[in-house]
C-alpha cells in the first residue's frame, strides 16, 4: 500500500491544501506589490559596489526630511544658534549627499525656511522618514539609479483655543516612491539628479 505524504501533524495533503497556499502567498505577493514594498531591501547586505551608494540614497532621504523641519529649528535654537548658523549646518548636511543644482536648491529652501526661524509656530511638529527599502542599484562606469521607497511621518501638536495647553495631535504617514541619479566624483557617490512623489493611492 503506498504512503501518502502527511501536511502537519496529522493531515494529508490533498490538492486543496497546496491551492490555499499557493493562493495565500500569491495575494500577499498582490498586495505587497500594489502598495509597492516588494521584497527586503537590496541593501540589507549590500556588496562592497553598491554599500556607499546605499549610504547616500538612505542618508539623503532622511536629510530631505529632517533638515529644514520645525523641529531641527527648535532645536539649533535651544542651542544658542542664529539663523545662519543653522543654514550652514543644513548645507553641511546636504552637501554629503547632493551635488550641482540639486544641492543648490536644497541650500536655497533652507534659506527661505530660516525667515521662519525666529517666529514662534503654530504647530510643533515632529517630523522623519522609516521603512527604506532600496529597490533597484544600475551602476555604469562612474554613474548609478537607484529607485527607493520610505514611509514620511509627521506628528502635530494642535494648540488648543483660548490660551489652554495643546493636548491633541495628528499623525500622518505616506510613501513616497524616490528615483536618484548619481555620480562618483572623488571616489565619493552624490546625487545630482532626483525624483520623489507619493506613492499611488498613498498621498496625503
Amino acid at each position: 500500500m503506498a504512503i501518502r505524504p502527511r501536511f502537519g501533524r496529522s493531515g494529508l495533503v490533498r490538492p486543496i491544501d497546496v491551492m490555499a497556499i499557493a493562493a495565500l502567498v500569491l495575494g500577499i505577493w498582490f498586495v505587497a506589490d500594489a502598495m509597492g514594498w516588494t521584497g527586503p531591501s537590496v541593501c540589507g547586505s549590500p556588496n562592497t559596489d553598491d554599500k556607499p551608494i546605499c549610504d547616500t540614497v538612505t542618508g539623503a532621504i532622511h536629510a530631505e526630511s529632517e533638515v529644514p523641519s520645525h523641529e531641527s529649528m527648535a532645536l539649533a535654537r535651544s542651542q544658542g544658534l542664529s539663523s545662519d548658523a543653522w543654514v550652514s549646518a543644513g548645507s553641511a548636511k546636504f552637501a554629503q549627499y547632493f551635488t550641482g543644482d540639486v544641492l543648490a536648491s536644497r541650500i536655497g529652501i533652507l534659506r527661505q525656511d530660516a525667515e521662519f526661524y525666529g517666529r514662534p509656530e503654530a504647530l510643533t511638529d515632529s517630523e522623519g522618514v522609516r521603512n527604506i527599502v532600496v529597490r533597484t542599484i544600475e551602476i555604469t562606469a562612474d554613474s548609478a539609479t537607484v529607485t527607493a521607497q520610505a514611509e514620511g511621518w509627521a506628528i502635530s501638536v494642535i494648540p488648543s483655543l483660548w490660551g489652554r495647553p495643546a493636548s491633541a495631535t495628528a499623525s500622518v504617514a505616506s510613501t513616497f516612491d524616490w528615483s536618484f541619479h548619481l555620480i562618483r566624483s572623488g571616489g565619493q557617490w552624490l546625487i545630482d539628479r532626483l525624483d520623489g512623489k507619493y506613492a499611488p493611492g498613498n498621498g496625503p
